[in-house]
């Protein structure tokens, strides 16, 4: 039997505070919710391969690439929604997801999919969750993505797939569920490092390698065969890459093969064919685009004739007349994540269209509150839907884009970056495929390392909050001085997200400071400062008192 995911501490659960239950309102989009608990998503986050998830990172993201509390209060009545419809047995199976819906209420106007989608279905739910920061440890859904996560565990074949490769109807769909299920099993592991969790991870990540085709890329069936389909083929990658990041075992010929499909599948007027031969596609160019950047594919501006080739598609466009017809979320997804991805005024005016669409075209009423309305795939029921909506929504936060130098952030909102060389963030993407001789990758990081310090000491806030989490990254704990002036140096969420940085280092000369920090008059703050002192002591405690009473304990034992 598969071992089931680790469970948190029963005394880190007991001090989160619970969350103010969020209500549906009968207006066109849903008002805003004041804060986020800070104890619900302290310190989750994934290197590199994902954002910064945690509440005061949801927050800083949402703030700097254009999102707001409408988007947000959207976000987490759709996952609402998603953890209503939880079937029994942990899973979100399409045609079983209504089963809790009162007559008449009944949601999507009573659509079902076919029971075999039900991996798919089951790892763009879990997305959705892991997206927003929630996962099988932290979190007010918790418990709902550890069944999730323990229905995925328990659905895994013994070869490694989250399906019967050898039985009926494997080889119309069954790699696409695949490929999303051990996606999302990856962003578990990535941001919970859950050891439990890397056996199935590896064995996923076998059965993917072993289903890669000739050609790098992959098909609807797991056996070989003469071709491969192209979005298909970018779920596997964004698979791989998240189990990679997780430290699972992927073996560096199926990325390179992977990576040399991508630039072979794209054509001279910048789109790419759904199959090899065939034509460009509006859902394979946004994915083509979006693996470009995934895979650090940035060489002859061929991200930039990707997204020309998108803007000159007009049909896929979000539009209210088409509420109760076909539209084209497939495409919007990997859209947004490419327009993410690139910045400027590719995303200023994507996400000026697709943000307002989806905010006030969410269900706000009875109980389908949360979910969307849209059909799509008809057949992965509403589930595929709001999940994907919730997805695109989480985009501020779930990845970084390529672009992380602060003067970029603020061209997002105010106008296009101007050129710069490739940043440290846009190298370490490419050594993730190409890794670099060892002297260069020594150079690189002490590099890296002097340009966190200088940042550490800038002036602009925004620099300082970079620098630190970066040398937070590394582990620098000879940093930690002036780690803590420039903490000192913030107030309100910044103060609070350095003093998490903090933490992460898991350096006990902070103690002092952090028990300081502990009286700061604003509430984030002093949330962020138990936490830290958690993660460096071991402790968690949820009043001041009893943190006042061990640390005079604490400094006995150390005279």
């Amino acid at each position: 039997a598969a071992p089931a995911p680790t469970a948190p501490p029963a005394s880190a659960a007991q001090a989160a505070p619970a969350p103010a239950p969020l209500q549906a309102a009968a207006v066109e989009v849903v008002p805003g919710i004041a804060s986020y608990p800070a104890g619900d998503l302290e310190g989750v986050s994934g290197p590199g391969f994902a954002g910064d998830r945690s509440a005061i990172g949801r927050r800083a993201a949402v703030e700097r690439y254009g999102g707001n509390l409408a988007s947000e209060s959207a976000v987490e009545l759709g996952l609402e929604w998603l953890a209503a419809h939880q079937s029994q047995d942990g899973g979100w199976c399409p045609s079983r997801y209504l089963a809790g819906c009162p007559e008449p209420d009944v949601c999507g106007g009573g659509r079902r999919g076919p029971k075999d989608h039900a991996a798919g279905t089951t790892g763009l739910a879990l997305l959705a969750f892991l997206g927003a920061g929630y996962t099988h440890q932290e979190g007010k859904h918790r418990e709902a993505v550890g069944r999730g996560i323990s229905w995925l565990l328990a659905h895994q074949d013994p070869s490694g797939f989250f399906f019967d490769p050898a039985g009926a109807g494997a080889g119309r769909k069954g790699m696409y569920g695949h490929g999303i299920a051990t996606f999302a099993l990856g962003e578990a592991a990535l941001l919970t490092r859950d050891p439990a969790l890397l056996e199935a991870l590896d064995r996923a990540v076998a059965a993917t390698a072993r289903a890669q085709q000739a050609n790098g890329g992959w098909h609807y069936q797991a056996q070989p065969v003469a071709g491969s389909e192209f979005t298909l083929t970018v779920w596997q990658m964004m698979g791989l890459k998240a189990a990679e990041r997780a430290g699972a075992r992927v073996p560096p010929d199926v990325l390179a093969k992977a990576r040399h499909h991508i630039v072979e599948n794209q054509g001279a007027d910048g789109g790419f064919r759904y199959m090899p031969g065939g034509t460009p596609t509006e859902g394979a160019t946004g994915a083509g685009t979006f693996a470009r950047c995934l895979f650090g594919l940035t060489s002859h501006g061929r991200i930039e004739d990707g997204w020309a080739w998108l803007e000159r598609q007009t049909k896929t466009a979000p539009d209210l007349s088409r509420m109760r017809s076909w539209q084209y979320l497939y495409s919007w997804y990997y859209r947004t994540l490419a327009a993410h991805q690139m910045q400027g005024a590719a995303w200023r005016g994507w996400n000026g269209r697709i943000r307002p669409f989806l905010v006030s075209t969410q269900r706000t009423r009875g109980h389908a509150a949360g979910s969307w309305p849209f059909i799509d795939y008809e057949q992965a029921s509403t589930v595929y839907a709001t999940a994907l909506c919730v997805l695109m929504l989480e985009t501020y936060y779930r990845y970084e884009p390529r672009a992380v130098d602060p003067r970029a952030a603020v061209a997002a909102l105010v106008g296009p970056p101007d050129g710069a060389p490739a940043t440290p963030e846009e190298e370490r993407r490419i050594d993730a495929v190409v890794p670099p001789a060892p002297d260069v990758l020594a150079a690189r990081r002490k590099r890296d390392w002097e340009e966190a310090r200088r940042r550490l000491s800038a002036e602009g806030p925004e620099v300082r909050y970079l620098g630190a989490r970066r040398l937070a990254e590394l582990g620098d704990r000879e940093a930690l001085p002036s780690m803590i002036a420039a903490a000192d140096q913030e107030t309100g969420r910044l103060r609070a997200a350095h003093l998490l940085f903090i933490g992460k280092l898991k350096d006990e000369r902070a103690v002092d400071f952090l028990m300081q920090e502990l009286e700061n008059p604003d509430a984030d703050v002093r949330t962020a400062a138990a936490s830290a002192l958690g993660a460096i002591t071991g402790v968690y405690l949820n009043e001041t008192s009893r943190w006042k009473e061990w640390h005079r304990s604490w400094k006995a034992s150390r005279r």
